[in-house]
């Protein structure tokens, strides 16, 4: 049995929600409550007017519910103040309420509706479609949609002055979305539901000072008790129209969070966010970083987080100046993150509960002395223990309290299986407790994989471990082969980023040495026996826990074995992604797609989740023809903002949203992105003191490459007559070898290569050096792996000054040596601006450097001969005229292609 920290309990003894209300109202008064911080409205509730309208709304409900068969009430809505008044209302009438997840499939929620017995349906505007065809069909009586007209008609009713229900009536039937098996409905009292709300209150510290941010959705336990212990406490609780982590970050700071709950990989993103603002500012800032944050852990031990607070003031500052405390649930936070939080200077604080639960029962308090790693101690009337433990303590969880369910609606035969006959609950989870009482979970019973040594591996604890990998989004181990004989298999997502930015074969190898190094961290038999690199996020629950059963059938139609890269058909689409999915402005992204890609696109097959580059196969170049044609199409111009972080529709469509409108005439697709460029291209980021070092140096860094290329490798540059007198016009040569770039201006005449620029990688050249060089070598860095128009902008502030812009048409080193599929880039510059293209073929670098190697060859080890590097000049190509757009762009890529593969050909023989 487990020892409860002291934590003082509440006066207030409510019999049901309304009266928790009533009391709330009495204490707190005009105070804010509810929030709505949305982009077009900002609603806000006192506590007096929750009461106010749930007492209206009760009695609302009470009319229409007159004559149904069970008064059973769901919410079908995104998270908002009226989906608390919603629930609140129908509660306090008495009725059961059916949260319902946005994000199952309308197949999943029509049976919920069906099993549940739905009189009446509460929806937000998003979902009348669905709720007309559930009324059609019979399946509800009717439905209300969610808006400032519902509170407009119920509150013509006078408030409810009592409740019907107590503390035994039922409050809601909670459909859990498990990790294996259908879902099932666990029966929530008022007395379970209040009981687990005011231990909870200081539990999470909150009082009348305090603002939660509530993003995850209020249909899970988790959250909306944090809410209902915010109206005991006095808080105000903020809810958003957007999760987008700019927008979250924003609202810490807007909106004064105190308190933020939320999932792991919620936490995991923030702090990879703050850990990539530190990686760009260089090497030294790195440095500084990572000591701070040793000596931050240091202070957090000695002196908890205001220790630790102080060294980090100014990121506090920026990112969320008033936060207290992270709340972390719905699964298990990896223990690098809390340490890493604890250092910077946040209260983090994790916790362990279940729907079945009412919500978190054991929460590590917020001390210095919390253990890393568990989840800390029952709070309340809570009674954990382990049942039947092994030799090393660990077992199957059991929990008894007020807080725990009733039953599961309709199913007494899981009934009796979850629950014993003195009152435990057998969670299915698989933990321990330590020598101080604190519980440490382990993993799902079901989930744990049985090697055929008999040993047990819990895959949580390996997911963590290859998640590291900065390679990969996510990683899951599972257990494949016979029960009780299983073998380790390891599933992993690739990052979109490293698919943009490298050959297939490449980061497939990367991945599997990461996996490599990593599972040498482990014991042998802790292994994983073969990996599968997946191209789809990895199934999960709405509280995003891994569905390992789903995962391990997939495993089994893609056979499972090896190192391999797999598809995965899409799964259905959610309720709320098929509404999505048909509305008009999707299906104008969907139709510049197609355009952009050259072949249709089937909107039943796509969700807004749909990555732009891992399932449609889409390149930097190809998501910019698609805004152009979205651009063209619906009289809009994109925010230049928007089109680097879109990764999937879902992220199109919001930018289409938030897009303005242009009058006629203005400039929209390519030749917005050609003709407005701002001045942030006018020149380098270096500073004059690098400038003027550049000037000296760069006679010596030519000179010395000339003489390398040269001596070493024979350079030579052929047909240099054709190269135009002056800029502005674009050298075009193919890409085989980082060693291109110094062939080319090794034979390039000295007045033209001084007027040459070229685009380079951000992060290559962001340290002493690398500014140094980019002056010397006048590289103008861009992040390419983020935004192409960047690229786009930054070459044509090149031309239009009358340089010489270097671009490599096929975008990427070849693997083979041979010319690749080439990009519009090349295309849109020259037709835009008006400048010709001198076509350039280079020979022999692909022998010197090819792709792979980590350094140059001096000569051929076979007959120990030197390399001949040569560099062919074409006739310049000339644009077709400005403005051209579509067909104009592939006729002169087709005729550039020829130019240059005329050339390779001339070479060979």
């Amino acid at each position: 049995m487990m020892d409860k920290p002291n934590m003082e309990r509440r006066t207030v003894n409510p019999e049901c929600l309304y009266d928790l209300l009533t009391a709330g109202a009495e204490r707190y008064g005009a105070a804010p409550h509810l929030v709505d911080a949305f982009s077009d409205i900002r609603r806000t509730f006192s506590f007096n007017e929750v009461l106010d309208l749930s007492g209206r709304g009760a009695a609302f409900l009470t009319a229409r519910l007159a004559g149904a068969p069970l008064p059973h009430v769901g919410i079908l809505a995104e998270n908002s103040s009226l989906w608390s008044i919603a629930f609140y209302s129908a509660a306090a009438a008495g009725a059961t309420v059916v949260p319902l997840d946005v994000r199952q499939t309308e197949e999943e929620i029509v049976a919920i509706v069906r099993e549940a017995s739905l009189a009446v349906l509460l929806v937000s505007a998003g979902f009348v479609r669905f709720a007309e065809r559930l009324t059609a069909a019979g399946d509800i009586r009717e439905y209300f949609v969610l808006d400032d007209d519902w509170v407009r008609r119920f509150r013509r009713h006078e408030p409810l002055a009592v409740s019907p229900a107590t503390a035994d009536s039922t409050a809601a039937i909670i459909y859990t979305s498990g990790t294996s098996g259908r879902s099932k409905g666990v029966v929530l009292t008022h007395g379970n539901i209040l009981n687990q709300t005011l231990q909870n209150v200081p539990a999470i510290g909150v009082g009348p000072a305090s603002r939660l941010l509530a993003i995850l959705p209020l249909n899970h336990i988790f959250v909306f008790v944090g809410v209902l212990s915010c109206h005991a406490a006095g808080s105000t609780v903020v809810f958003l129209d957007s999760l987008k982590p700019a927008r979250i970050v924003a609202a810490l700071k807007d909106e004064r969070i105190t308190h933020l709950a939320g999932i792991p990989l919620l936490f995991d993103a923030f702090l990879k966010g703050i850990l990539l603002k530190v990686h760009a500012r260089g090497l030294l800032v790195r440095g500084i970083f990572a000591v701070l944050l040793r000596i931050g852990w240091l202070a957090y031990r000695l002196g908890g987080v205001q220790a630790s607070r102080r060294l980090f003031s100014h990121l506090h500052h920026e990112f969320a100046p008033d936060i207290q405390r992270f709340i972390c649930g719905g699964a298990k936070a990896r223990p690098e993150t809390i340490r890493r939080f604890l250092a910077l200077g946040y209260e983090f604080q994790e916790g362990y509960g279940l729907t079945e639960t009412s919500g978190g029962i054991i929460i590590n308090p917020p001390t210095p002395q919390k253990v890393i790693g568990s989840v800390g101690r029952p709070f309340g009337d809570t009674e954990v223990r382990i049942l039947e433990p092994a030799s090393d303590g660990s077992g199957e969880i059991a929990v008894r309290g007020r807080s725990v369910f009733r039953e599961y609606y309709r199913n007494p035969e899981d009934t009796a299986s979850a629950k014993t006959g003195d009152g435990w609950y057998r969670t299915g989870d698989v933990g321990r407790i330590d020598p101080r009482g604190n519980l440490r979970i382990t993993g799902r019973a079901k989930d744990v994989i049985v090697l055929a040594s008999g040993k047990k591996v819990a895959p949580d604890e390996l997911d963590q471990l290859f998640s590291r990998s900065p390679r990969l989004t996510e990683a899951a181990a599972v257990g494949v082969g016979p029960a009780g004989a299983e073998r380790i298999h390891l599933v992993v997502v690739p990052s979109p980023e490293l698919v943009k930015k490298t050959a297939e074969n490449e980061w497939t190898a990367a991945i599997t040495r990461d996996m490599e190094r990593l599972a040498r961290l482990l014991p042998v038999y802790r292994r994983p026996q073969g990996m599968t690199i997946r191209m789809e996020p990895l199934p999960r629950t709405s509280t995003r826990k891994i569905k390992r059963g789903e995962l391990r059938a997939w495993l089994e139609h893609t056979d499972g074995v090896g190192p391999l890269v797999a598809g995965v058909s899409r799964p259905s689409q959610t309720l709320a992604e098929r509404e999505i999915m048909g509305t008009p402005e999707m299906e104008a992204v969907l139709a510049a797609c197609s355009g952009a890609l050259g072949r249709p696109l089937i909107a039943d097959e796509l969700s807004p989740a749909t990555s732009l580059y891992l399932d449609l196969g889409m390149d930097s170049l190809a998501v910019l023809e698609m805004t152009a044609q979205l651009e063209n199409r619906l009289h809009i111009r994109l925010q230049a903002d928007n089109l680097g972080w879109m990764q999937n529709l879902g992220d199109v469509l919001e930018a289409v949203k938030s897009a303005e409108t242009v009058a006629d005439g203005d400039f929209t697709g390519w030749r917005a992105a050609i003709h407005n460029v701002t001045a942030a291209w006018s020149g380098l980021p270096v500073r004059p003191i690098v400038r003027w070092l550049a000037g000296w140096l760069e006679p010596l860094d030519y000179g010395f490459i000339t003489f390398i290329g040269k001596v070493f490798y024979r350079l030579r540059g052929h047909n240099l007559n054709a190269l135009p007198d002056s800029g502005p016009f674009i050298l075009a040569p193919n890409h085989v070898s980082y060693f291109d770039y110094p062939a080319v201006v090794g034979t390039l005449p000295a007045a033209i290569r001084r007027k040459a620029f070229v685009i380079g990688k951000t992060e290559v050249y962001n340290n002493i050096v690398g500014r140094l060089l980019s002056a010397i070598h006048r590289v103008i860095p861009v992040d390419r792996a983020g935004d192409v128009l960047q690229a786009l902008q930054a070459g044509a502030q090149v031309l239009r000054n009358g340089n010489i812009l270097y671009l490599h048409p096929e975008g990427t080193r070849s693997a083979n040596g041979r010319i690749q599929t080439l990009k519009n880039g090349v295309a849109i510059l020259a037709c835009e601006l008006g400048v010709p293209v001198v076509p350039v073929y280079i020979k022999g670098t692909y022998d010197v450097y090819p792709r792979g190697h980590k350094l140059p060859r001096l000569f051929r080890l076979s007959r120990l001969r030197r390399f001949r590097v040569e560099v062919f000049y074409g006739a310049p190509i000339a644009p077709a005229a400005p403005g051209a757009e579509g067909s104009a762009y592939q006729t002169f890529m087709d005729n550039l292609r020829r130019a240059m593969e005329t050339m390779e050909q001339q070479c060979a023989t």
